[in-house]
C-alpha cells in the first residue's frame, strides 16, 4: 500500500461528499489498488456516516458514537493505515489539481530527510489561504496570531510580490510547518515523532506534531504546485465560540509543553492584556452597535476569565 488517506468528519456532509469525489479523481494517477481511504466520523448527526456508506463502497468507515475530538480520531485511523505514506486530510478539503497527491509523493520520495509535506491552499473565491508558516512564539500570541504572515507571507498585504517568482518555480521548500488541512506524512516520520497528542482537543495538536518533527531533525516541506481548496472552518463554525475557547487553550498547553511553565505564564499575561484592550474597545462600541458589541463583550470575558485556569 503506498497512500492511506485520513480523513476526520463532524457534520460536514455535503463538504466530506465533494472532498470523496475530489479524491477518486486523483487516485486515478495512482497505481491501481494503490491508496485506501478511511473516514472517521466523529458522531455527526447530519448523516455523514450513511452517506459515506451508501455512496463509496471502497472507503473504510469507522462511526463513533460521539466527538472524540480531531487528533484521537485521526490516530483511530492511524493505527488502521498500511500506507508507506498518510495523507491527513480534513472532510472540508478538496483536490482541485488531481496532480496534487503525486507532486506532494514525488517531493517526499526526492527528500529522505522530509518527514511532511503540504499544498498550496486556496480559499474558495480562489485566493491564497496560510499554507505554511513559522512555530509560534510568546511575542507572536501577544501581538496577535499571523500578524506576521499577514505582511510577509505570499497570501498577505504586501508578500504576494516577493513570493511570486518563488512559487511560480514550484520546487518545494523547507519550512517549520505546513497546514493540517492536508499534510502528507512519511510512515518512518510518524513512527519516529509519534501520532497526534491527543491532550489537544481541537487546535494547536498541528504546532505540537511540526515542533515533534523539528526536533527529530526532520524537515517539512511546502510544495506551491500542489494546490487543493479549502473550505476553512466548515466544523468549528459550528461551536464557534467554544471553538474560540479551545484556541486559546491549546496555545497554552504547546507552550507549557515545548516552552515550560514560565513561558506559558508570560502567555498568560500578553492574552489578559490583549483580551482586556479589546474588550475596551468594544465597550466603546456600545454606541454604535450594542447587540455585536454585548456578545464581543461576553466573549472577551469568557477568554480572560479562562485564563485563570489550567490549559
Amino acid at each position: 500500500m503506498l497512500l492511506s488517506v485520513v480523513i476526520v468528519n463532524w457534520n460536514t456532509r455535503d463538504l466530506l461528499m465533494r472532498c470523496l469525489r475530489s479524491l477518486q479523481t486523483a487516485r486515478q494517477a495512482l497505481p491501481a489498488g494503490a491508496t485506501e481511504v478511511i473516514v472517521v466520523d466523529n458522531g455527526s448527526s447530519d448523516g455523514s456516516p450513511q452517506a459515506v456508506a451508501a455512496t463509496f463502497d471502497d472507503v473504510q468507515l469507522i462511526a463513533n458514537q460521539h466527538n472524540a475530538g480531531f487528533a484521537a480520531a485521526n490516530n483511530q485511523a492511524l493505527r488502521y493505515a498500511r500506507g508507506e505514506f498518510l495523507l491527513l486530510l480534513n472532510s472540508d478539503a478538496e483536490i482541485v489539481y488531481p496532480n496534487a497527491l503525486l507532486v506532494l509523493l514525488d517531493a517526499l520520495m526526492r527528500r529522505p530527510d522530509a518527514g511532511a509535506a503540504g499544498p498550496l491552499m486556496l480559499n474558495t473565491d480562489g485566493s491564497m489561504q496560510s499554507s505554511f508558516g513559522e512555530l509560534p512564539t510568546v511575542l507572536d500570541e501577544w501581538i496577535g496570531p499571523y500578524w506576521a504572515d499577514f505582511y510577509a507571507k505570499p497570501w498577505g498585504r504586501f508578500g504576494g510580490r516577493f513570493w511570486r517568482e518563488r512559487l511560480e518555480q514550484g520546487k518545494p521548500f523547507a519550512v517549520d510547518r505546513v497546514s493540517f488541512a492536508c499534510t502528507l506524512i512519511r510512515r518512518t516520520a510518524l513512527e519516529r515523532v509519534g501520532r497526534l497528542d491527543e491532550a489537544f482537543t481541537f487546535y494547536s495538536e498541528d504546532y505540537d506534531w511540526f515542533r515533534r518533527l523539528k526536533d527529530a531533525h526532520m524537515a517539512a516541506l511546502f510544495c506551491p504546485h500542489a494546490v487543493v481548496m479549502h473550505h476553512w472552518g466548515a466544523s468549528s463554525r459550528q461551536r464557534s465560540e467554544w471553538s474560540l475557547r479551545q484556541l486559546y487553550r491549546s496555545k497554552r498547553r504547546y507552550f507549557a509543553k515545548h516552552a515550560g511553565v514560565r513561558a506559558e505564564r508570560m502567555l498568560r499575561v500578553g492574552l489578559f492584556f490583549r483580551f482586556a484592550a479589546r474588550m475596551a474597545l468594544t465597550i466603546a462600541r456600545c454606541l454604535f452597535n450594542r447587540p455585536y458589541a454585548s456578545q464581543s463583550v461576553t466573549r472577551y470575558w469568557l477568554l480572560m476569565r479562562d485564563l485563570g485556569s489550567a490549559p
